[in-house]
């Protein structure tokens, strides 16, 4: 079930964006968009592929610098992780992005009924 729900093993909320940045890995800088942006991690569509593990600069107009790793590569999207803490990227990034740094905490906390049959109800008799 979890397979279905993705965002339910996320750590932080997703904010969909199109943000025109770039990256910068090994003196070289390559023009990137930010697709998605957290307080853990932001997600790229990037020119070329950068290697899984790289230490990157991620340079955007809007918020300036923040530096991460790149966790996985897919083709022309990458996923970073921040170095930052996410309360303080949360506290950089919340007067750009509306929602920034509010938790659906909700999901987690709706009490599930136990399942008390199975199938056909049992008639009373």
């Amino acid at each position: 079930m979890l397979d279905t729900m993705p965002h339910v093993r996320r750590r932080a909320r997703r904010c969909n964006i199109r943000w025109v940045a770039a990256i910068v890995h090994q003196d070289v800088t390559k023009p990137c968009t930010i697709t998605d942006l957290s307080e853990t991690g932001a997600r790229l569509e990037l020119i070329g592929p950068v290697a899984t593990g790289a230490r990157i600069k991620l340079m955007c107009e809007r918020f300036g610098e923040l530096y991460g790793t790149v966790m996985w590569c897919n083709g022309l999207s990458a996923g970073m992780r921040f170095n930052l803490g996410a309360a303080e990227i949360a506290r950089l990034l919340t007067p750009l992005v509306p929602g920034m740094g509010r938790r659906q905490t909700a999901l987690h906390q709706i009490p599930v009924p136990a399942r008390q049959y199975f199938g056909r109800k049992a008639r009373a008799a």
